[in-house]
This record gives structure tokens, C-alpha cells and sequence, in this order.
């Protein structure tokens, strides 16, 4: 019996004990970095069951968005268009607000958390 040193699986065959970690290796390495950051912060000396650090690194990000992160839309700002346009978050302000890069033009703007979305949230490894 083998076990996987990626994901902590026992019980596995040789043979699955390779994928597993492949397969475990390859999730991470397409993590976003700027995530990754965030993910091991959070994991750093933290007690809870890594279920409930799980439930918390999504809602956090659900709600929440990083600075530098880059595929976040932004709609109805002041601008002359109202179609939501690609952003950069450049940092977080109080009262739930972000200063943000227009990455079409760089422009640049102070806008409500509400007016932020991301088309897809990252999932974890």
C-alpha cells in the first residue's frame, strides 16, 4: 500500500499513487499564482478542519477580490460605455470600495464593491 504525498490518499497501488500525484501537481500548477498567496496565508498555522478553511477561502474570495487580480469585471462606471468592461484591481479601500485599471485604456477609477464581478471563481486545487 502507497500513499499519495500530494493528498495525504492511503491505501492506494503504485500505479495510483503516480497519478495521484500527477494529477495533484498539475491542479496546482494551473492555480493562479496571485490565489495561491491568499490559499497558503490562510492555511499558515490555522487549526480548523481543512473543510472549513476550504468554506472560508471561497467565501472570502466570492466576496472579496485580491489586488492585482485581473479577470474582474467592472459595470455601469463612469464611463461613456455602460457594458462592463475588464479590470485590474489595484488596491482595496475602506467602505468596500477598490481603486481599479481600466485594462482596455488605464483609466483609472474609484469604484463600489457591487459594481466588481468575476465571470468565473477560481476553484481550488
Amino acid at each position: 500500500e502507497w500513499t499519495c504525498s500530494k493528498t495525504g490518499r492511503t491505501g492506494l497501488t503504485l500505479e495510483e499513487c503516480f497519478l495521484s500525484e500527477r494529477t495533484a501537481t498539475e491542479k496546482l500548477a494551473a492555480f493562479p499564482d496571485l490565489y495561491k498567496k491568499y490559499v497558503f496565508s490562510a492555511l499558515h498555522f490555522n487549526t480548523k478542519k481543512i473543510g472549513l478553511i476550504s468554506n472560508d477561502i471561497l467565501s472570502h474570495l466570492r466576496t472579496n477580490f485580491l489586488v492585482g487580480e485581473d479577470d474582474v469585471h467592472c459595470r455601469g462606471a463612469q464611463r461613456s460605455t455602460r457594458a462592463p468592461a475588464p479590470v485590474r484591481i489595484l488596491s482595496a479601500l475602506p467602505c468596500d470600495k477598490y481603486f481599479i485599471e481600466f485594462l482596455d485604456d488605464q483609466e483609472r477609477d474609484k469604484v463600489p464593491l457591487n459594481q466588481l464581478f468575476r465571470k468565473k471563481l477560481p476553484s481550488l486545487p
